[in-house]
């Protein structure tokens, strides 16, 4: 069953790295954090709810929730992560 608040969307975030170590990743998970949380003030709700990484293929995916794509890509943007490929209504099951 899914965690998410029921207004919120989950929105599934893509981006490729050449060389994907363990200090990209923390980097990455630091970032992102920053990102939302930088949004907070505004009243926005959007939430990291699961980053995975894929080394072998140099690929790191992050679901996230809110309440549209738009404020998932501007959560990257102020990550310094834009975004490479954004894909709508995922499914989160935890």
């Amino acid at each position: 069953m899914s965690d998410v608040a029921p207004h919120l969307s989950c929105y599934l975030v893509e981006w490729y790295c050449a060389e994907l170590s363990e200090e990209t990743i923390d980097r990455t998970i630091a970032q992102l954090t920053r990102g939302v949380e930088s949004m907070s003030p505004n009243g926005t709700l959007t939430k990291v709810l699961m980053i995975l990484s894929v080394p072998t293929d140099g690929v790191i995916f992050c679901v996230f929730a809110a309440t549209s794509r738009e404020l998932v890509a501007e959560a990257c943007d102020r990550a310094g992560l834009p975004a490479e490929r954004v894909t709508a209504a995922v499914a989160a099951i935890s």
